[in-house]
């Protein structure tokens, strides 16, 4: 930014936080229950800021990934 002010998302947008946290739910472990619907939520989270990062093939990919997840919670149950 101009103003010179330290920004800290610059180095992790946030659709990368979001794409983490839902691989996360998506495999469980480390003491976190797997949740599929929660990881699909977050997916789709991700697409739509990658979107707003102009990041549109990578938005993609996340939704994918979101249906992916979701056809997973048949699994879980």
């Amino acid at each position: 930014s101009s103003g010179g002010e330290y920004d800290g998302t610059l180095y992790h947008p946030r659709y990368l936080i979001l794409q983490k946290m839902a691989e996360l739910y998506r495999r469980g472990g480390y003491g976190l229950a797997k949740n599929a619907q929660r990881a699909g939520e977050l997916y789709n989270e991700a697409a739509e800021a990658a979107m707003e990062a102009m990041k549109g093939k990578l938005a993609n990919k996340m939704y994918q990934m979101a249906e992916e997840a979701f056809a997973e919670i048949e699994e879980e149950e």
